[in-house]
Order: structure tokens, then C-alpha cells, then sequence
């Protein structure tokens, strides 16, 4: 029997139920659809924070307070004699409003020196407009590139360019600072010397920070200590080593935390919860499977009388068995095409509305601080936040679990909002072949027996049948 014949005898028997072969397909593309959209989601988160944990660089090492205990110049000169260390440097954060001609967003504060800033935008050429701030206790500050383009009407226009002057207000300030006595607030005028190029990803927020000298910055804050440090070390292989050394150091008065570490815990993770989905999904495949047994069985029941006349004319068992698998074969691979650009669509969609993951959290973004903030590094359980691919930040607890957090800066600072997380899917050619392949394999394995029966039926018992 030649190819050609199989394949038409096939696709008329399909065409001939179409609504019953539509919505056997429709299994399939559900089926597949999950899987494309699941494992494309959870790639993409993957590589979202793996590129957050990559931006500080391979050597990274942050050093939080824990509890009361306070982090000072003391602890910069100490970690500075320590075996291994390349640089240290010190940061503190807060938050408050700027306004710019009349419009008013939340920002982080953020104080480090310049070149503690080279190390957190990982020694890159990161100027968009304008000039460094000064390294002294002036009012000359940087903005990151999102306070620059704040505009969600018109995110490629700059609304805030370098050499302009904006007012702060700075949020919960003690009186110590620039402000009033005792207010709980203060505002005041800060020259805007340059913009930051867009950093996109970084533990340490940028892209939505106001940047002073290390010093203006505790004195506009109120404070005393550092909110973190960020070590450096002298290359990638003596990391695990300083960070043991300055977990011995430290004890339970600090966390110290290094991105390798929190790299290989993320990976671990991502990898369950990608097997995780990949369950779930199969089990809209084998739903598919089932189905594609049973109307492939319907459609031999209805054949019985054409699959006698096959055999009276000369087809072989081995004909009619072809012709029943190219039909479970067609099923599979239509199901697995439409089901891979459903997927596709899904995920994106998924993206667009906020990821697989959110969480409500504080509208003011603040960096690494060991108090409150939507970016927090450490709490009383132990940890880390930090700014993610648009928007994300991911939380390592002590329990092993983890938590995936978005920021929005569209707020006044004391305002709770529900914000998501939106993550670029990822896919990978192995990724489309696999979720083809499987739509295939299934839908022929589901139609393996269906196809024998009929090819196993007797000429004269399948004739007698009308």
C-alpha cells in the first residue's frame, strides 16, 4: 500500500468528525500550552534573578546588622585587614519623595561613595547625562534612570535631566538631619548633578535611587551606622572562604550572605518548581491521552465495515494499523504546533499581567536596609531582598523556602499596594521540540491499541457488520 494512501484514507476519516477531531486537538494544545507557558515562565524568572545575582559580580559579599547590632567605620577598617578582601564598601538607604517641577515620586535614598558605587554597578561605564555627585557632605546628588524616565504615559521621555534641582522629602526623619526639629519628616532642595545609565538588574537598587556622598547621606538620614556592607573579594575562588571567616567574625550580630550561594539556592529551587509544573501540566496530557484512546476506539467501532472492505481488497493488517496511528499522529502533532503558539501567547500574557508571582508590598522601594522596606536585606529570619528584572526581588529564608517580591515607586511612601512581579519568559529551542515530541509520543502511544484492534479484525466478521 503506498504512503500516499494512508496518509488520504487518514485525513478523510478526520475530516469526516470534525467537531469530534477538533476537540481531541483542543486536549493536546491545553496540554502543551501549559507546559510552554509554565516552564517559559519559570525559565524566565531563572534568568531574571540569576542576572540580579550577577550584577554585583561573582565575588559579592553583603554583610547586614542582625538585631541591634549596628554596623560602623569600625567594621569597614576590620573587614578591610581580612585576608581575601578586594574592596568594602559601605551603603545607607532610606526612602522619601522627590518632586520635580510639581510631580512627586517615591525613591530610595541611597548613600555610597563613588567609588562604592563603581563596585555596586559592577565597574561600568554607567553615566547616561551629567556628572558624579560630589564625595563630600554637599546636597550633589544622582538620580537612577527610572526617577529620570518616570513617566508610565511616556517611559522614552526623560522627565528629570541632569543639572536640575528637585525637593526631597525625606521619610521618617528623627529631626537629627537637614530637617526640622522633631518632625517626622524634611524636605529639602538637592541639585540633580547627573542621571545613572539604566541598570536594569542589581540586588542594590539604582535604577529608582537618589544617590549622595556617603557622608551627606547619614546626615540627611539621621544615621549612624551603615545599613549593609558590600565586600568584595579578591576572586571568585576565595569567596566561600572570606564569608566563612566573616561569619566567624560576626557570629549571630550580622548576616552575611555571598551571590554565589544564593545562586546555587535559587537554581535548586527553580529546578523543583519547574518539575513541580511540569507534573501539573502532564496531567492535562494524560487527560489528552485518554481521550485521544477513546475517540480513536469510537472511530474504529464506527470503521469496522470499511476495515473489512480494506482487508477483502487486498490491504494488509499492517495498512490498517498505519492508517489509525498517521490519524493519532496528525492529532498529536496539530495539538502540539498550536499548543506550542498557545503557550507562547499564554506566557506572554502571563508576563503582561504581573508574572506567576507577586505579593503586596510597601510602594516605596528601599535597598538592602535591616529595617523596613520592600527591599530588605535580612530579617529576624534571615535573608535577603533586592531588586530583580523588572522589578523583582527575590527572598532567601532560613527555612529554605523563597519568596519572589515586586517594588513600585508610584506611590507616596506610607501607601500599601498590591504590585507584581513581570518576568520576560524564556524558550529554548530544546524546550519547543520537547513539548512537540511529547504531544506526538503521547497522542501515539494513546492510539497504539485502538490501531491494533482494528488491524486484527477478521475480513468476514468486519463485513458482516453494518
Amino acid at each position: 500500500m503506498d504512503v500516499r494512501d494512508i496518509v488520504r484514507l487518514g485525513i478523510i476519516q478526520l475530516k469526516e468528525k470534525k467537531v469530534r477531531t477538533a476537540l481531541t486537538i483542543i486536549m493536546v494544545i491545553i496540554g502543551v500550552a501549559s507546559i510552554v507557558a509554565l516552564t517559559s515562565q519559570t525559565a524566565g524568572t531563572s534568568a531574571s534573578i540569576q542576572k540580579s545575582l550577577g550584577s554585583l559580580g561573582p565575588t559579592a559579599i553583603l554583610v547586614s546588622p542582625s538585631g541591634k547590632t549596628l554596623l560602623t567605620s569600625a567594621d569597614v577598617a576590620e573587614i578591610e585587614t581580612l585576608p581575601n578582601v578586594s574592596s568594602v564598601t559601605p551603603i545607607v538607604t532610606g526612602s522619601g519623595t522627590l518632586t520635580v517641577d510639581g510631580e512627586n515620586q517615591s525613591v530610595t535614598i541611597l548613600g555610597v561613595s563613588t567609588n562604592g558605587l563603581d563596585e555596586i554597578m559592577g565597574n561600568s561605564t554607567f553615566l547616561y547625562q551629567g556628572a558624579l555627585y560630589s564625595d563630600n557632605l554637599t546636597p550633589s546628588s544622582d538620580i537612577g534612570y527610572s526617577v529620570a524616565f518616570s513617566s508610565t504615559s511616556e517611559p522614552d521621555v526623560q522627565q528629570i535631566g541632569a543639572n536640575e534641582t528637585g525637593t526631597l522629602e525625606v521619610s521618617g526623619s528623627s529631626g537629627g538631619g537637614f530637617g526640622g526639629g522633631g518632625s517626622s519628616s524634611s524636605k529639602i532642595a538637592i541639585p540633580i548633578s547627573g542621571v545613572l545609565d539604566d541598570h536594569s538588574t542589581s540586588l542594590i537598587s539604582v535604577d529608582d535611587s537618589v544617590f549622595f556622598s556617603l557622608s551627606y547621606a547619614e546626615v540627611l538620614l539621621d544615621k549612624d551606622s551603615y545599613s549593609e556592607i558590600l565586600v568584595k573579594a579578591n576572586s571568585a575562588s576565595s569567596v566561600t572562604a572570606l564569608t566563612s571567616l566573616l561569619e566567624v567574625v560576626y557570629g549571630d550580630n550580622a548576616r552575611v550572605t555571598n551571590t554565589a550561594s544564593l545562586a546555587s539556592t535559587f537554581s535548586s529551587i527553580t529546578s523543583s518548581t519547574t518539575t513541580l509544573y511540569i507534573v501539573i501540566a502532564g496531567i492535562s496530557l494524560l487527560v489528552a491521552a485518554i481521550g485521544i484512546m477513546n475517540v480513536m476506539l469510537m472511530s474504529v467501532s464506527e470503521r469496522i465495515h470499511d476495515i473489512g472492505i480494506f482487508k477483502s481488497i487486498g490491504f494488509e493488517s499492517k495498512d490498517v494499523l498505519l492508517i489509525f496511528m498517521f490519524q493519532a499522529v496528525v492529532i498529536g502533532l496539530l495539538g502540539g504546533v498550536l499548543g506550542l503558539g498557545s503557550g507562547v501567547l499564554a506566557s506572554y500574557a502571563i508576563s503582561s499581567a504581573g508574572g506567576l508571582h507577586s505579593t503586596p508590598t510597601a510602594a516605596a522601594p528601599t535597598s538592602f536596609t535591616a529595617g523596613s522596606g520592600a527591599r530588605t536585606f535580612g530579617s529576624d529570619a534571615g535573608g535577603f531582598s533586592g531588586r530583580g528584572g523588572g522589578g523583582t526581588a527575590f527572598v532567601s529564608t532560613a527555612g529554605g523556602g523563597a519568596q519572589f517580591y515586586s517594588t513600585s515607586a508610584s506611590a507616596a511612601p506610607s501607601t500599601t499596594t498590591t504590585s507584581s512581579t513581570s518576568v520576560e519568559p524564556v524558550f529554548t529551542l530544546s524546550v519547543i521540540a520537547e513539548a512537540i515530541a511529547i504531544a506526538v509520543v503521547i497522542s501515539m502511544i494513546a492510539g497504539i491499541y485502538p490501531a491494533w484492534k482494528a488491524s486484527k479484525m477478521e475480513p468476514i466478521d468486519a463485513l458482516r457488520t453494518l
